[in-house]
C-alpha cells in the first residue's frame, strides 16, 4: 500500500470490485483509507498518513492526480466516484517535498494533459499512464494533448514517463472510430511530443 488519493478517488472503486467478490474483509472501511490506501484531503492527513506508509519500508510514493483541472466539480458529484477522481491538486507538491527528504522516488498516475501538466510542476519523478488512458467517445480530444511546453518541462527535469497504451487494444474491440481519434489525435501526437523532447526514460 503505497497510494496517496482523495475522498472517493481512484482505485477505491478496485476495492470495491475486491470488496464484492468477498476478497476483501466485510468490516473494512468503504474508503479503505489506511487499509488499502491512503485517502487524503489536506496536508494535515498527507503527514499522518505518511508515517505508516513508511512502516512498509516503502521503494516509491504513488499519487493519484485524475482531472485535476477540474476536482472541485468531481469531488461533488456522486457519479464520479473512482475513475474520474484524485487527490485535490493542491496536495502533491507536499507529498513530492515528503518523499524527496526521504529518498523516494514520486510516480503520478494522470489521465488527462491537465494531469501531466501539474504532475510535472508538483515534483513528479515519473509520471504514469499517457494522457488518453480514459479516453471515450464523446470526450474532448484537446483535453488529453500534451504541449510541446509539457514535453520540454518533463525532459528537462528528467521525468520518467511510462505510457502504458496497451489499453487502445481494448478500444479498438469497443468502439472503432474511438479508438481511431485516440490513436491518431492523443497518442501518436504525444509520443511524437515526448520523443521529440529527448526523453531518454521514456518507457514503452
Amino acid at each position: 500500500m503505497t497510494s496517496f488519493t482523495g475522498p472517493g478517488g481512484h482505485p477505491v472503486e478496485i476495492f470495491d470490485q475486491f470488496a464484492g467478490f468477498g476478497i476483501l474483509p466485510k468490516n473494512w472501511k468503504p474508503d479503505y483509507d489506511r487499509q488499502a490506501e491512503f485517502v487524503v484531503a489536506t496536508a494535515k492527513d498527507i503527514d499522518d498518513r505518511f508515517g505508516l506508509l513508511l512502516q512498509q519500508h516503502p521503494a516509491y510514493v504513488k499519487a493519484f492526480r485524475l482531472y485535476s483541472d477540474r476536482y472541485a466539480e468531481n469531488l461533488a458529484d456522486p457519479k464520479t466516484r473512482g475513475n474520474a477522481r484524485g487527490m485535490d491538486p493542491k496536495l502533491p507538491p507536499h507529498l513530492a517535498a515528503l518523499a524527496h527528504s526521504l529518498g523516494l522516488r514520486l510516480i503520478v498516475h494522470i489521465y488527462s494533459a491537465a494531469d501531466f501538466r501539474n504532475a510535472v510542476k508538483g515534483g513528479a519523478d515519473e509520471i504514469a499512464h499517457l494522457p488518453g488512458t480514459d479516453f471515450e467517445a464523446g470526450m474532448r480530444v484537446e483535453d488529453f494533448q500534451i504541449t510541446t511546453a509539457d514535453a520540454a518541462a518533463a525532459a528537462k527535469q528528467g521525468i520518467a514517463v511510462t505510457t502504458t497504451v496497451s489499453w487502445l487494444a481494448d478500444l479498438q474491440t469497443d468502439d472503432a472510430q474511438a479508438y481511431k481519434i485516440a490513436r491518431d489525435q492523443i497518442v501518436v501526437p504525444n509520443l511524437e511530443l515526448l520523443r521529440n523532447a529527448g526523453r531518454a526514460n521514456l518507457d514503452w
